[in-house]
Parts: structure tokens; sequence; C-alpha cells
């Protein structure tokens, strides 16, 4: 009885567990009504592709550092971020690499100067290798506080091998003119078929699907096996 009061026409849509529950208890009641529910909405595909896009899953990882200038490269496609002048050890990256600023124009003019700019070959490589010592040390240090921080506000979550899962599609998935904001939200279920680090998987995506497969655990969410009901 309980599951027909909740696929009633027009009672209600697929708001998820606590909109679908306040809007039933305002009209009926019967024992267990939220466990009902809650049952109901996480078996409902409807509600499994198109709720839910928020977790807070997946433990701070920081990139490892680097032994040296020019030995790991890295890309970073989070944009809207605001823009620094300087970050680690407030030099800029010229100077991190370089042991000096950048020369400007006025720099090139021939100026005199009773004061000498120049440098020891050894002198300039033992200031080079305490200065990547330090910059190394400070990220070891920021490292160690952002992990610290993140996971007051997060939860470690894995999946295996082989998992059925359903995957959240972002924006940036897709190239221009090929997202449609009227799409389901999320896709599957699909199988999980690697797994990389603790926070990355490789998912068996349909061949029409032209997206990367590896997704990060906070856009992976379990898929209930009885998801099909039809309403």
């Amino acid at each position: 009885m309980s599951w027909s009061i909740i696929l009633a026409k027009g009672l209600v849509g697929h708001f998820g567990i606590d909109k679908t529950y306040q809007l039933l208890s305002e009209r009926y009641y019967w024992p267990q009504q939220r466990r009902d529910v809650t049952k109901f909405v996480k078996r409902c595909y409807t509600c499994q592709t198109t709720n839910g896009q928020q977790q807070n899953r997946g433990l701070y990882t920081p990139s490892p550092i680097p032994k040296g200038i020019w030995e790991d490269l890295y890309r970073d496609f989070i944009l809207g971020l605001p823009r620094t002048q300087r970050g680690i050890k407030r030099k800029s990256p010229f100077e991190i690499v370089y042991n000096k600023l950048p020369r400007l124009t006025i720099d090139l003019a021939n100026i005199p100067s009773n004061v000498d700019l120049g440098m020891k070959a050894e002198n300039m490589a033992e200031r080079m290798a305490k200065l990547h010592k330090d910059v190394a040390n400070q990220l070891e240090k920021m490292n160690e506080g952002y992990k610290k921080q993140a996971s007051k506000h997060r939860r470690f979550k894995e999946f295996k091998e082989k998992d059925l899962v359903m995957v959240y599609l972002r924006k940036a998935r897709f190239s221009a003119g090929k997202y449609n904001k009227l799409q389901p939200k999320k896709i599957g279920p699909y199988r999980i078929v690697k797994k990389f680090g603790d926070d990355a998987y490789k998912i068996e995506l349909p061949s029409h699907i032209n997206i990367n497969p590896i997704f990060k655990i906070v856009d992976i969410f379990e898929y209930s096996p009885l998801g099909q009901i039809s309403t």
C-alpha cells in the first residue's frame, strides 16, 4: 500500500528523500514512513540519474613534491581562481627556477653602477640548492595543512573493480556545443574496470559516449541493483 501511495501520479515527483517525505507526511502516515521513502528514492532510477550531485567523498590528495625543476609538469584545469603574483615563499615561478627576477627594458640600458651584481658559480649553486630546499619544505607544510583542513569535511570512500556505479557528468567533460543541460546529470549503471589510487576510477562507458572514462570519486555514486522502478 505504501509503495502505491509513493508512486501515485500527481502526488510527488522525483524530489529526493527529504522533499518526498515532507509531501507524503503532510497527507499520509504509516509506521516507518521515512524508511520506506528512503528505500524507494534510492531504488528509483530517475532519482538516481537526476538527484544528489553533491557529496563530500574523497580525501585531499596533494600532488607529489618534485625533486627538482623541470622534472614534473602538471596541468590544472580548475578555472575561475583569483590570480596571484607570488605564492610559495613569496617567490615568483621565474625566481624559483632561475634564482633571479626577469630582466626588464631598463635593466638592458647601459647605466653605470658601482654595485657588483656578479655572483660566483659556486655561490649561485649553493643559493639555488637552498632555495629549492626551502620551497620543497614550504610545499610540504602547506600540503599537510590543506590535508588536515580538507579532511574535516570529507569522508573516505572506496569502490572495487567490477562494481556497478552511476557517474556524474560535468559540463567540462564535453567539447563546445555538445553539452545539453536538459540531459540526465548522472548516467549508468556502468562497471568499474580500473582503480587509480584512492580517488580515481576508470569506468567502462559505452562506445557512443565519447568522453574521458576516468572519474574522480566525488563524481561516482553507488547504484542500487533494484533501481529500475517504473513510474
